[in-house]
């Protein structure tokens, strides 16, 4: 249930920011239907190691895209 979560709060985040880049940001986003301070912390760790800590908090909007896709492939229901 909490990858679904992650995806829910990550296609959110893309939705409310249709910009090249997103912001990723705690104040950015805890005022997200989807946002939960664990939730938050499990796709900022798993946003921070898909772009090797090199982001600040910014993403281009294709990374976050990719990680819901790598989300998705891990919940059995999306397979």
């Amino acid at each position: 249930m909490a990858k679904s979560l992650q995806v829910n709060l990550l296609e959110e985040v893309l939705k409310k920011q249709p910009t090249s880049v997103v912001v990723f940001e705690k104040n950015q986003v805890e005022n997200y239907d989807y946002f939960d301070e664990g939730l938050y912390d499990e796709c900022s760790g798993l946003l921070q190691r898909a772009t090797r800590g090199h982001s600040n908090g910014m993403y281009p909007r294709e990374e976050i895209v990719q990680a819901i896709k790598e989300i998705k492939k891990s919940i059995v229901h999306y397979k």
